[in-house]
């Protein structure tokens, strides 16, 4: 029986808003930072930490609120690499990553969490 080559890819963080410290009432208020389009660069920054190889679906899923169904198949973007559970896990830790850069934490501060 031969094993499995490991891809290189890493399974989603499963946690849920509340391990990460955010509640439903600053998830909105992340949300709604999100599709103004304010704060672009830490978007992009933000999913491009939380998984790169999928950071552009999430770009467009935080961005213009639509749904891993929504960008599952897209014209544009191709099919997406990873299921559904997967990828709202990589957009929870997008939330919590964008909390931090917002607050001034950045980056350090999640390497130090993990």
């Amino acid at each position: 029986m031969s094993r499995r080559k490991w891809s290189g890819w890493h399974r989603a963080p499963r946690v849920s808003y509340a391990v990460y410290g955010i509640s439903r009432e600053r998830y909105l208020e992340l949300r709604s930072l999100c599709q103004s389009r304010k704060y672009d660069s830490i978007v992009r920054q933000a999913a491009y930490q939380a998984s790169e190889e999928i950071a552009e679906y999430i770009i467009k899923s935080v961005t213009q609120k639509k749904s891993y169904g929504k960008i599952e198949f897209d014209r544009k973007l191709g099919r997406i690499c990873v299921c559904q559970t997967d990828f709202y896990g990589y957009r929870r830790l997008f939330y919590h990553l964008f909390d931090l850069y917002l607050r001034g934490c950045g980056a350090e501060a999640y390497v130090e969490h993990c």
